[in-house]
């Protein structure tokens, strides 16, 4: 299952961008999740639609997480060592570790007599 992550905005070589928002957090990515920070990525038209909204819908992020996920995002793109391995970045790392704990789930249920779905 060494499939890749396909963005929707990506398909049809991007053709579909003007109509997508792809919206993150810092919860899953960084393990951040009580600080509650996240971003939006998109075409301008949407947005604009989404910050004239989003001033209404939002509670408030304190400055130093803001910032600490900005480095973060910055940072995440360098090299990235742990456990005694390397890998191209801190998002390498993130995926394989996903498939790691996913294996490990996997083994558990069949372990406990179940069969799993495992989508590829």
């Amino acid at each position: 299952t060494n499939e890749p992550h396909v963005s929707i905005a990506t398909v049809d070589n991007g053709k579909i961008f003007d109509q997508t928002v792809t919206m993150s957090s810092s919860g899953k990515t960084f393990s951040c999740t009580g600080w509650k920070v996240g971003w939006a990525v998109g075409p301008k038209h949407l947005i604009q639609a989404i910050t004239a909204v989003q001033q209404w819908v939002n509670f408030s992020s304190v400055t130093p997480t803001q910032d600490a996920i900005a480095q973060a995002l910055q940072i995440a793109r360098e090299p990235y060592s742990a456990n005694g391995k390397e890998y191209g970045n801190y998002y390498s790392w993130l995926a394989d570790e996903y498939k790691r704990k996913r294996q490990l789930l996997i083994e558990a249920l069949e372990i406990a007599g179940m069969t799993p779905i495992v989508p590829n």
